[in-house]
């Protein structure tokens, strides 16, 4: 694999010195200002987005794992909600589902939670729809990007 080059506007930026992205500066055009992070448990991952200085809303649908999150990190807004009926009224930059959280949802229902966590995500540009889709069993399928012929 090549060197990839940066975006023209990018390098014009000055943010970048000798082909080398300085990193303070470079963070603020990369990371996303807000994140749902969607079957959060007990906040594993928006604890760091947020150490990181990204307003994150983590749900789930278990209160036992979210009175643990609050209690880890009070200053992160919690809710218990079911992710297949999700409606916060608000879209986020992203929207992560860390871990296996289609794998506790019941069978059947994965298509209904992937919809109602794509509903959260911000339309614009360079952004694109999340779907799924199951098979017989019920068990989500994922499309994976085709690999160049001798990659690995």
């Amino acid at each position: 694999m090549g060197r990839q080059r940066l975006p023209a506007a990018l390098r014009r930026t000055g943010r970048f010195r000798g082909g080398r992205a300085r990193r303070s500066r470079l963070r603020p055009l990369l990371l996303p200002a807000n994140v749902l992070d969607a079957g959060c448990g007990t906040g594993r991952v928006a604890i760091e987005l947020a150490r990181h200085g990204i307003e994150v809303y983590g749900t789930d649908l278990d209160s036992s794992m979210l009175a643990t999150a609050r209690q880890l990190a009070p200053e992160i807004r919690w809710t218990q909600a079911n992710l297949a009926e999700l409606n916060l009224g608000r879209t986020f930059d992203v929207v992560v589902m860390a871990g296996n959280v289609p794998l506790f949802t019941p069978v059947g229902t994965q298509e209904a939670l992937v919809a109602g966590v794509a509903r959260h995500v911000r339309p614009g540009e360079g952004s694109s729809p999340a779907s799924a889709s199951t098979e017989a069993t019920g068990s989500p399928t994922t499309t994976r990007t085709p690999q160049r012929p001798g990659s690995r």
